[in-house]
């Protein structure tokens, strides 16, 4: 009687564990997202459910919106920094731009923060996102007369070094994991 009682709470917390479970893992590397990543949810309007935001592969998404105009999604783990989410978005918007022979980009939208997911109530994953739609800026004309922008090599720059100082200490990854969390609270 005792080894089935031991048994069955053993069995109880890995399921607890499994339901539980948040990605600890930071996106500290440039990458693109898959089809159907949380990425892609939230900026549909979708909402997450417990198996999308725990199995949302992390990174960029980008896709043409109009002539020299861009729309460049990022998305992290709860662990992650929204930093370097906003970062990998950045530097994204700088590999299109050199793509298509520009010297730099303005942008004209930008938005971030948190996608939340919960299950039965409790809060289970904070993700968080940067979403940004850029303008390639072709001449020196419309560098000069856009009053912000960023140079492609500036922007590479700024970009790498953010993702290149991540602190991926166990401390740091719960206290950035405990900030996205606090940021659905709010």
């Amino acid at each position: 009687m005792k080894n089935v009682r031991v048994a069955c709470c053993v069995l109880l917390a890995i399921i607890v564990a499994a339901c539980t479970r948040t990605d600890n893992t930071p996106v500290t590397h440039y990458k693109p997202a898959e089809s159907g990543s949380v990425a892609d949810s939230i900026f549909a309007g979708g909402i997450a459910t417990h198996g999308s935001i725990e199995n949302a592969v992390s990174g960029y998404t980008s896709r043409q919106i109009g002539p020299g105009h861009f729309e460049v999604k990022a998305s992290g783990t709860t662990a992650t920094p929204s930093r370097h989410v906003e970062a990998i978005a950045h530097l994204r918007a700088a590999e299109i731009a050199q793509t298509n022979g520009s010297l730099a980009f303005h942008i004209s939208k930008e938005k971030s923060g948190v996608e939340c997911a919960r299950k039965g109530g409790a809060l289970i994953g904070a993700r968080p996102f940067t979403q940004i739609e850029i303008q390639l800026l072709q001449s020196d004309d419309q560098v000069a007369n856009s009053k912000s922008h960023m140079a492609v090599q500036e922007a590479r720059d700024q970009a790498r070094e953010i993702l290149a100082s991540t602190d991926s200490s166990d401390e740091a990854k719960a206290k950035t994991g405990q900030t996205n969390m606090g940021r659905c609270r709010t």
